[in-house]
């Protein structure tokens, strides 16, 4: 199995101004990649915040003013793809002092050892739920006479902030087989 990060944002106490800026780019191109590339001003705002850039590369933003002294850094999944090395994001992102505000992890499970069902038995034995209390499940896909298009199970939800998704991607993508 392969495990990814596959969307990150954070948000981090900054000053706000030209320089800090200047003093910020540097060191996300050593702690976490080059290969983001410079920013571009987008001349408008972004969730919030009153100034917003986009870096050259994966999709990734970047944006700071009017939040109590706050930026933020979203990572979409091609953005993520570019950085390097994990442990050193990490080390960076403690430094600055994050707030993690999303995390979409990936398991990739080629071997099909995991599927939608053992997701769907663990969500009825109440293994999912916290407090005692189940979340919000919904499916998609033929469940109850399987066609071979594939499946999806969502438990959670995202705007709670904790979502689970479990699809047979392989049978997206056209395989036929359980694997």
């Amino acid at each position: 199995m392969r495990t990814i990060t596959d969307w990150l944002n954070i948000t981090f106490p900054f000053e706000g101004t030209d320089a800090a800026l200047r003093d910020l780019l540097p060191r996300i191109w050593i702690e976490l990649t080059p290969k983001l590339g410079n920013l571009t001003d987008r001349n408008k705002g972004l969730h919030g915040f009153q100034r917003s850039l986009a870096f050259d590369n994966g999709g990734a933003m970047f944006a700071y003013g009017g939040q109590n002294g706050k930026a933020y850094l979203s990572l979409p999944g091609e953005a993520c793809a570019l950085i390097r090395d994990w442990g050193c994001a990490y080390g960076f992102c403690k430094s600055l002092g994050v707030t993690i505000t999303r995390w979409d992890g990936a398991v990739d499970d080629f071997s099909g050892g995991h599927s939608v069902d053992e997701a769907m038995a663990l969500y009825l034995s109440g293994a999912l739920g916290t407090h005692g209390k189940k979340p919000k499940m919904r499916q998609a896909g033929n469940w109850m006479e399987p066609d071979g298009s594939g499946r999806t199970l969502y438990i959670g939800k995202r705007e709670n902030g904790k979502m689970l998704r479990v699809y047979e991607k392989g049978k997206q993508l056209g395989e036929q087989t359980n694997k």
